[in-house]
């Protein structure tokens, strides 16, 4: 009897690709590609506005809402997003509830945004179909902003991101918190400090206040080889070092402080890493970060907002999309800066940096000012805006779609 050779084959895993689909795609291409009205109808009834932020939503049940995404394409343009997390349920959930006989295709791969697409990307709650739609009106006028003059679109956006931040500020409301964490260099999931620097205003006045935060249980841990160690070189007060549960403890409880300041202004140079630090598990601080938005208002509104000074300084030099090193801008901008990745001396020399920007003049009359002969012809052209779109959009309602330490300190004088 001859036994029989099995031939043993390889077993491949595939990766689940996990991304973002716009708004607009979901609401228009993805139903225009299904033929059959039974689909299209179920997929119109359940993404519909005043749809989604009701109780009986399976997005949502027992709550009023929605949670959407707002994200910024590398081109500088806002949307709205769902992600694809979102519409595979949704997918699951309309043939779940018999809505269709066989189950949805997924849209095409091409409408798909993975997340290396998105310059930021931020959760958004919306309480009312409203204020959804509302959403997409601001959006859309934004875009016009960004699109228009012929300009690179990416550098449009910048130059509005610019203009915002100097109408804000301007206004004196709020609490803008400059944010810069540091990490080992051999190990990014280990935190080693923490600077931040803060300013608001009490009766049209403003106030100050700077801090440095070390962890006890890394101090030996020492950056060298990639980027300096200056730990112990915090320029602007007292440095405290505190367990890994009191840092963390600390950032946590700093951020909550300003909420009752109503408008909260997050700033960070290059924020895609610090971010990271706050809000992903595998970093610890968790921190509460809310409704934070990538996009800033043109006047003062409650609210939780994120801005870079890279953007800014993108603005003002005319570059679309390269960023510049903290220490370079601060001194073009003549703020003298040193001691740098010690996080303290950072957080301060990028609100430093954002604040000598934001009290000077317009946009264009503070590069000439600042670097005449270094860039021209960056001034945008104004056009005229077309009428909003979104106003005839036809929704239909949901009632189509029912379902039922020890701390201790050191100083150094600045």
């Amino acid at each position: 009897m001859t036994s029989e050779k099995t031939e043993t084959r390889p077993i491949y895993k595939i990766k689940k690709v996990e991304g973002y689909y716009r708004y607009t795609d979901i609401w228009w291409k993805w139903p225009e590609s299904l033929p059959e009205e039974e689909r299209w109808q179920a997929i119109k009834c359940f993404f519909a506005h005043d749809a989604l932020v009701h109780p009986e939503h399976p997005f949502n049940p027992g709550q009023e809402g929605a949670e959407l995404f707002i994200g910024v394409l590398k081109t500088g343009e806002s949307r709205l997003l769902f992600s694809s997390k979102q519409v595979e349920y949704a997918r699951y959930w309309i043939y779940a509830m018999g809505l269709t006989k066989d189950p949805l295709p997924l849209p095409c791969s091409d409408v798909l945004i993975l997340p290396n697409e998105l310059k930021h990307v931020g959760r958004m709650f919306y309480k009312t179909g409203s204020d959804l739609r509302g959403a997409l009106k601001d959006l859309e006028k934004l875009n016009k902003k960004v699109t228009k003059g012929g300009m690179d679109s990416s550098l449009a956006n910048r130059r509005v991101i610019f203009e915002n931040t100097r109408a804000l500020w301007a206004e004196k409301k709020g609490a803008w918190l400059a944010i810069d964490i540091e990490s080992y260099e051999y190990e990014h999931t280990t935190l080693t400090e923490f600077g931040w620097s803060l300013q608001r205003w009490e009766n049209g006045e403003p106030v100050h206040e700077d801090g440095h935060l070390c962890v006890k249980e890394d101090w030996r841990l020492r950056n060298r080889k990639y980027v300096p160690d200056a730990r112990e070189k915090y320029d602007f007060g007292a440095s405290q070092i505190l367990s890994r549960v009191d840092f963390r403890a600390k950032i946590r409880s700093l951020i909550d402080s300003l909420h009752q300041y109503g408008a909260v202004y997050l700033v960070f140079h290059d924020v895609a890493s610090d971010i990271q630090y706050l809000t992903e598990g595998k970093y610890q601080i968790n921190a509460n970060l809310p409704n934070m938005s990538p996009i800033l208002p043109d006047k003062c509104k409650d609210g939780l907002y994120c801005v870079d000074t890279c953007d800014l300084w993108g603005a003002l030099e005319g570059i679309p999309q390269d960023k510049r090193k903290l220490e370079r801008i601060c001194q073009e901008l003549g703020l003298h800066p040193k001691n740098m990745h010690n996080a303290g001396n950072d957080a301060y020399f990028t609100l430093a940096a954002l604040r000598t920007m934001a009290e000077g003049p317009p946009l264009d009359a503070q590069r000439q000012a600042r670097f005449p002969d270094r860039i021209k012809d960056l001034t945008v052209v104004e056009r005229n805006e077309d009428e909003d779109v979104l106003d005839d959009l036809e929704l239909p309602m949901m009632k189509n779609v029912v379902a039922v330490g020890e701390n201790t300190s050191i100083s150094r004088t600045p």
